[in-house]
């Protein structure tokens, strides 16, 4: 089972997909200016700061090719929200 994370809270509209993931995660945001993404493991460890000067289309492509396996968190944060969802990597 593959999901597409659709967050929309006020002014913040991001898509996350795939989630489960493989070796690839995409994070959509057509509306909202990201300032920094972040993944952290369940330790609670930066595991990978993604930098969103990356933004091609809208859209950041995020390689999970060093991560292992896994439960990990995803830390979005524009210039006045911050959201967290949870991220499976296969």
């Amino acid at each position: 089972l593959v999901s597409t994370l659709e967050i929309h809270q006020s002014n913040l509209a991001i898509n996350i997909f795939p989630n489960p993931a493989g070796n690839l995660l995409f994070v959509h945001s057509p509306v909202v200016n990201l300032e920094s993404i972040t993944i952290i493991d369940v330790t609670g460890r930066i595991v990978m700061t993604v930098p969103t000067s990356n933004l091609l289309n809208d859209q950041v492509n995020i390689d999970l090719t060093k991560l292992q396996s896994g439960i990990y968190m995803v830390n979005i944060k524009s210039a006045d929200q911050e959201i967290s969802t949870r991220l499976i990597k296969l």
